[in-house]
């Protein structure tokens, strides 16, 4: 079973919409990013162990091999060290 260690409230993409003939028409499509709601383990017959997801987004638990975390980027600090650099102070006329 390939899984990833999943967090409630992680973002996730889609990257596999490959899905059998009969879930509903609201399936997660390649590239939608989503919230994970939960994180369970079922064992499915003839697969075994399966880790599934489920989503705050769409109802449904889906098999998580079929997603990804989605990259979390940097914090951009450029904010902070602005304020960090030394000001110049200009004369007052008086």
């Amino acid at each position: 079973m390939r899984g990833y260690p999943w967090k409630v409230g992680e973002k996730a993409v889609c990257i596999d919409d490959r899905w059998f003939d009969d879930v509903p028409e609201y399936a997660p499509k390649k590239g939608d990013i989503l919230t994970v709601a939960a994180v369970s383990v079922e064992f499915i017959v003839p697969v075994g162990d399966v880790l599934l997801l489920s989503f705050n987004e769409i109802g449904w638990d889906w098999q998580a091999a079929a997603f990804r975390p989605l990259a979390r980027q940097a914090p951009d600090i450029s904010v902070f060290t602005a304020m960090l650099k030394p000001k110049t102070l200009e004369p007052v006329d008086g």
